[in-house]
């Protein structure tokens, strides 16, 4: 995975952990529209993690790595972040 690819993948991560939680709190306040806006962006962040294979890439890249450089780190912090949004949101 490129260095770009990291970043885009940061980016994505962090805009979908801001919108689980926005529609976390619009379905606690009752705010069925507002939750329904946050459906399309949520679905194409979604759609884009799935379609970049950045699952098989950080699984791939784990068991290939020898040392721990910042590519290392930064695929570390991707698929953390991950877990931390899937178990936030089950």
């Amino acid at each position: 995975m490129q260095a770009l690819d990291i970043e885009a993948t940061k980016k994505s991560i962090e805009t979908l952990k801001g919108i689980l939680e926005t529609e976390f709190e619009a379905l606690k306040n009752q705010e069925i529209t507002r939750f329904e806006q946050l459906q399309e962006p949520k679905n194409s962040i979604l759609e884009k993690l799935a379609k970049s294979n950045i699952f098989e890439d950080l699984g791939l890249e784990a068991n290939q790595s020898a040392g721990y450089d910042s590519s290392s780190k930064s695929l570390d912090i991707l698929n953390s972040s991950l877990k931390k949004i899937g178990r936030a949101h089950v």
